[in-house]
C-alpha cells in the first residue's frame, strides 16, 4: 500500500476489506473558497485525542474529540472549522476533567466561513482547559473528507474508505483547527467491523474485540503536525 503524506494535518487512511494502490488523490476540494477565512488565536489547540465510529448502513460516522486547549485570552466563545458536521454536544472541563467548565448542545454554524462557534455562558479563563465535543457526519461520495471508494475484485464489489484533507478538508471529518499554523499531535481510535483492516499514519498500539462483531483499534500519537 502506498500512502503520500501531504495533507497539512494528519491524514487518516482505512482500506476496508482489501489491500488497494493509492498513488495520488485530486486535491480539488476548497478551490471555491472565494476568500481565506483564519480563526481566532484566542484558544489553540495542543492535543487531538479522536474517537471515530462507522455506520455503513447511513454512510454517516460518528465522533467524539477531546481536544486539550490553551485559551490565551480570556473568552466565553470558542471559534474553529467545521463544514458538514452535526455537533450533538459540547463542554469544557480543568485540563484533568476533574471540573466541569460548561457543557451546551447549540452550536453556531456559519456555513459560508465554514466555522463553529462554541458559546459558554460564562468565560473561559486563560490556561490549558480540555474540550469534548460529542459530532456526526457524512461520508462523501466524492475525494473530500471521509470518502468511500467502490471498487471490483474476482470476488465481487468491495468498498474501501479514505480520508482526504487536502487543501482544507480536515474540518469535514472533525471539528478543528484547519490552519497550518496551529499544529497539533493526535491521538486515534476507530470502531470498525471486525473483518476489516484500519490504516493509519501510525502504528497500531491496541486492538480490542467488541461485540456485534466490531473491534476498536488505537493508533499511536502523532507528531505534532
Amino acid at each position: 500500500m502506498v500512502l503520500r503524506e501531504e495533507c497539512q494535518m494528519k491524514r487518516f487512511l482505512w482500506a476496508l476489506g482489501s489491500m488497494l494502490l493509492i498513488s495520488h488523490v485530486p486535491a480539488h476540494a476548497g478551490e471555491s473558497h472565494n476568500a481565506r477565512v483564519t480563526l481566532p488565536t484566542d484558544v489553540v489547540p495542543r492535543h487531538y485525542d479522536l474517537e471515530i465510529e462507522l455506520d455503513h448502513a447511513v454512510d454517516r460516522f460518528s465522533g467524539t474529540t477531546q481536544i486539550a486547549i490553551d485559551v490565551n485570552r480570556a473568552t466565553s466563545d470558542i471559534v474553529l472549522n467545521a463544514v458538514d458536521l452535526e455537533i450533538r454536544q459540547f463542554s469544557v472541563s480543568t485540563s484533568d476533567s476533574r471540573t466541569m467548565l460548561g457543557m451546551q448542545k447549540d452550536a453556531l454554524i456559519d456555513a459560508a466561513r465554514e466555522t463553529a462557534t462554541l458559546h459558554f455562558p460564562a468565560p473561559l479563563a486563560r490556561g490549558r482547559h480540555l474540550l469534548r465535543i460529542q459530532y456526526s457526519g457524512k461520508i462523501h461520495g466524492t475525494t473530500t473528507g471521509l470518502f468511500a471508494f467502490n471498487y471490483e475484485t474476482a470476488a465481487g464489489p468491495r468498498r474501501a474508505l479514505f480520508t482526504q484533507f487536502e487543501p482544507a478538508e480536515a474540518r469535514r471529518f472533525l471539528p478543528c483547527w484547519d490552519e497550518p499554523s496551529l499544529k497539533a499531535d493526535f491521538t486515534l481510535g476507530v470502531t470498525v467491523p471486525a473483518a476489516d483492516m484500519s490504516v493509519s499514519n501510525m502504528p497500531i498500539v491496541s486492538t480490542s474485540n467488541l461485540p456485534n462483531g466490531a473491534k476498536h483499534i488505537r493508533f499511536a500519537t502523532t507528531p505534532k503536525m
